[in-house]
């Protein structure tokens, strides 16, 4: 008979804390490896005192991240308007970088970047050293800052809290990830696999006349948004190709996405199953590029370009999965390249795919819990983009966008990661226990400083690309964007605090902590303006629809379930019209199948769950003042007759 498993003698400070089985492994045991942290072990204290120790951890770590954004914001003033001097890189475009990654200093030259054996910033040869950079120096401290697996942070999470399902009715555990993958395809995906020979007749043929005007739309329209390519050179490229006629090569295929974005980014929103205009083109560039990606092995830089672009299209076209997938495809590729033999050119390259598919792949990973690629550690040792012919504002949206994808990043593993919401919410994942005493005091420090890391990156914004928080006026659609991301980011940080109150008030439990209050109206506000703002963003095609949508659902059921909370319920009297904003929102988009059109009738489900609600106490109040009444004319009646 096999004896049962023994539990090792010593356990690390964090197991003991937590009441983990520890695996006893030195230095650094399973559980604290899997969540990043400092695997320490000692004797005699009770778990109960490493507490404190934890706390201060993350505060530490919070304030070498305060250090780094110092001087980021010391980097964008230098870049304030000045008197024209001497560059000494080759780029006439000015850029800010936002340093989130241990080890690599935002200070370094720029020259030293260009002239790296390696060209993608290795930390070891990045900045002025670790003497000089704190975040070097704490590096054994810090985390990845990634989305860690089993976040709480996406729609599907909101609806399993229990209070939320008074509102809205029971859902599966990643609901709006199942609906999607159930989802219907495409007829003309289907078809992708098919012979050759079913599509040899007009395979490579495009009406030159149509190509022209798709070209121009997507410097236009697209490449604003994600400066991946080389006007210049993608220009001559495209009269190569159309000269000489596509072939089955890369290139042809990266010809053929460009065009497909160009020509879809103008189609109307409608909630049909029509197809779009760039479909074909797509299928015929995935026909060259799902082949080309199996027998690659050592990485190929235009095959990366392709499948980003592919990615791109189907995040135009609120295909999530799909964008996931080639985003996927082309991390891959873009990892297995050599870098350390690769040309300048093609090491700023693979610096912009690595950090297109870190933007593509982390808007995606916040709603769903995929896989991931790998790209999140590979751009921790890459240097930030360059982008020596692009317009100025199009080189500072795209790190801006970097940036605050990066602090977003930051707020989900500190925030966000399973155990620490647990902790901070008072219940187990799967448990249905509220919290029995105030919100942990780290909680509040550490959401303090999230929010000012937040304040700091808004600040630092150069104007030419700053936007106004409150929608006045509208200003570009990337400046749009980043506004969007301002207000997500202030949600995210104090959306505990909601579903702490909401949880205590569910279970009728006593008073609520003032502090715990003034939290859940900084959330309230910011998911308010998102929703009266987000229009900008959702009334044309862009790569941010889907996580944009799926912001309006979570927000609206965060405002429906403060609605319905007394403690709360002043915060949000305008809970009808904003729900009403919400669902207008989603109603374009609302593809049959998808898991938007899914959020818009969740969305519904809220606004007749509020409405019935509402009626049932005007009903309430109506009988209470007919009883006062009734009550008042006997009284009437009795002092008339004694008299």
């Amino acid at each position: 008979m096999s004896s049962a498993p023994r539990r090792t003698n010593l356990a690390c400070n964090y197991c003991r804390y937590r009441k983990r089985r520890c695996d006893g492994s030195v230095p650094t045991c399973k559980m604290c490896r899997d969540r990043g942290l400092d695997c320490v072990y000692q004797d005699g204290p009770s778990p109960r005192t490493d507490r404190r120790d934890l706390s201060d951890a993350r505060i530490t770590r919070l304030d070498t991240i305060e250090d780094v954004l110092r001087q980021h914001a010391m980097i964008i003033n230098s870049l304030r308007p000045s008197p024209p001097r001497p560059s000494v890189t080759s780029s006439s475009t000015p850029t800010f970088a936002y340093e989130d990654i241990p080890g690599m200093s935002t200070s370094q030259p720029q020259q030293e970047v260009q002239q790296e054996d390696s060209g993608l910033g290795d930390p070891t040869n990045a900045g002025n050293g670790p003497q000089d950079d704190p975040s070097a120096q704490a590096d054994h401290q810090v985390p990845p800052l990634t989305i860690p697996l089993g976040h709480q942070t996406s729609t599907s999470s909101l609806l399993m809290l229990p209070q939320m399902r008074t509102l809205v009715g029971d859902f599966p555990e990643e609901f709006l990830f199942l609906v999607e993958d159930n989802r219907p395809q495409s007829l003309w995906l289907q078809h992708i696999s098919s012979r050759r020979g079913d599509m040899e007749e007009d395979f490579l043929q495009i009406d030159r006349s149509f190509a022209d005007t798709w070209f121009e739309r997507y410097w236009t329209l697209v490449h604003p948004y994600r400066p991946l390519l080389d006007q210049e050179d993608m220009s001559s490229q495209y009269e190569r190709i159309m000269n000489q006629g596509l072939q089955e090569d890369s290139y042809s295929a990266l010809l053929l996405c460009l065009l497909a974005l160009g020509a879809t980014a103008l189609d109307p929103i409608e909630p049909t199953p029509v197809g779009h205009t760039g479909d074909e083109l797509i299928r015929k560039a995935l026909r060259i590029l799902f082949p080309s990606w199996a027998v690659t092995f050592s990485g190929d830089l235009v095959l990366s370009q392709a499948l980003v672009l592919c990615a791109l299209y189907f995040c135009y076209v609120v295909e999530p999965l799909m964008a996931w997938r080639l985003t996927h495809m082309a991390s891959t590729s873009v990892q297995q390249m050599r870098r350390g033999h690769l040309s300048q050119s093609t090491n700023e390259g693979v610096i912009r795919v690595s950090w297109a598919c870190f933007l593509i792949e982390c808007n995606i990973l916040a709603e769903f819990h995929l896989p991931r690629s790998g790209i999140e550690p590979l751009v921790d040792r890459l240097p930030f983009p360059t982008y020596s012919k692009v317009t100025a504002s199009e080189s500072l949206y795209s790190l801006a966008d970097i940036s605050a994808r990066s602090l977003l990043n930051r707020i989900h593993h500190t925030v966000y990661f399973t155990d620490s919401l647990s902790l901070y919410a008072g219940r187990s994942q799967s448990s249905c226990g509220i919290l029995s005493s105030d919100p942990d005091a780290s909680l509040l420090r550490v959401c303090e400083e999230l929010d000012r890391q937040l304040e700091t990156w808004y600040e630092s914004l150069p104007e030419a690309i700053k936007p106004d928080l409150f929608g006045r006026p509208r200003g570009s659609d990337p400046t749009c964007v980043l506004r969007l991301r301002y207000w997500s980011a202030k949600h995210n940080i104090y959306r505990p605090f909601v579903v702490y109150v909401t949880s205590r008030a569910a279970e009728r439990e006593g008073s609520i902590p003032a502090i715990a209050l003034e939290r859940c109206q900084i959330c309230l506000s910011a998911s308010r303006i998102f929703l009266l703002t987000a229009g900008h963003v959702l009334s044309q095609r862009s790569p941010y629809t889907f996580s944009t949508a799926q912001c309006c659902v979570g927000y609206a059921l965060i405002i429906a379930l403060a609605a319905q909370t007394p403690a709360l319920a002043d915060s949000v009297d305008d809970v009808s019209q904003l729900l009403e904003t919400a669902v207008g929102l989603l109603r374009p988009w609302a593809l049959p199948g998808s898991s938007i059109e899914c959020g818009l009738e969740i969305s519904l489900m809220a606004v007749t769950r509020l409405l019935k609600m509402k009626h049932r106490f005007f009903t309430i109040l109506k009988i209470q003042c007919k009883s006062e009444r009734l009550e008042v004319n006997m009284n009437s009646c009795m002092q008339s007759a004694s008299h």
